[in-house]
């Protein structure tokens, strides 16, 4: 189960939503401004019917400011501090991480594997480690999609390594066929 994070939204908030998930028949919407997810309804019993109560409306109306048109572009806050665009080489850790984007279930990266990042963007918005989290999703050169850099306790999922510098972590035990023969 998720954690709550005690944020709210309020009544009329206009918000955008970049990712929408079914659960056992309840619809769920992740907010693009990183503050989690929300139900599109709310269930309620209602004797043998089934009801639930609507919480989310789909809204193709026009932005106004002070009644006129809005330029939705302008309002929007410019990407480049946000989002990161080079070359980075990681490496994955102890545990397998799960890349999404690039396929309907995701595509699973292995413990050890090193991976080459093209974007890196920092998952609450905010560039500045003061105002947020400083987390950041990593973007995959090859195109199996994002992979988060640490979990949600903040511990590190990958680590960066220098190009001139691919050492494996301390954890990390390959293993080689002659070496399983000789056992």
């Amino acid at each position: 189960a998720a954690a709550r994070t005690g944020r709210l939204l309020s009544p009329q908030e206009l918000i955008v939503i970049d990712m929408k998930a079914r659960v056992r028949g309840h619809v769920f919407m992740h907010l693009a401004d990183g503050r989690g997810w929300v139900f599109a309804s709310m269930p309620q019993s209602g004797g043998s019917k089934r009801t639930s109560e609507f919480l989310i409306a789909e809204c193709e109306g026009e932005l106004t400011v002070e009644d006129k048109a809005a330029d939705a572009m302008a309002m929007l806050p410019p990407t480049d501090d946000v989002v990161e665009v080079g070359h980075w080489t990681y490496i994955v850790g102890f545990h397998p991480i799960l890349a999404i984007g690039s396929s309907p279930n995701g595509t699973l990266i292995e413990p050890g594997d090193i991976i080459k990042v093209d974007k890196r963007a920092f998952v609450d918005g905010y560039a500045d480690p003061c105002r947020g989290r400083g987390w950041k999703w990593l973007r995959l050169l090859d195109g199996r999609g994002w992979v988060p850099e640490k979990d949600v306790t903040g511990k590190d999922l990958v680590s960066l390594r220098a190009d001139s510098l691919i050492s494996y972590p301390s954890h990390f035990k390959p293993t080689t066929t002659a070496g399983a023969a000789a056992a």
